[in-house]
């Protein structure tokens, strides 16, 4: 229960008690994956699929941020109260010994007016917002 209504999973994806499909990752695409939130904060660390040990970090105001997916990879990276044109997102990638493709995954990052200083490689971002 969640909120006084309750969800089911499908095939396709969780469902509302009213038969509507959900949106897991808030991209205004419903019946995707769900994914959690991890934290927030000016610097965060995890290990993502591979276990590389991910560090992401923010500078010059705001905080970060980050949502994974069940594969332990971030799906979405969120600025929140970033200064524009002055906050800088940054990382870094450890590898985990011979068991790694050395770069890891970022689905979306929402800067929010700040800089993305994650460079390619390590990080892979699939989409960017400003």
């Amino acid at each position: 229960m969640l909120g006084g209504a309750s969800k089911r999973t499908t095939p396709s994806g969780v469902v509302s008690a009213a038969n509507q499909m959900l949106d897991g990752d808030f991209d205004r695409v419903p019946g995707e994956d769900f994914i959690g939130y991890f934290g927030r904060g000016n610097r965060l660390i995890y290990s993502d699929r591979n276990g590389d040990r991910v560090r992401l970090g923010i500078a010059r105001g705001g905080v970060l941020e980050v949502f994974r997916g069940v594969d332990r990879e971030a799906r979405i990276v969120k600025v929140v109260g970033g200064v524009p044109n002055s906050s800088v997102v940054f990382g870094r990638l450890t590898p985990r010994e011979r068991q790694t493709d050395l770069a890891t995954d970022i689905g979306l990052l929402l800067l929010g007016g700040a800089q993305n200083a994650l460079t390619l490689p390590p990080f892979r971002i699939a989409r960017a917002i400003p």
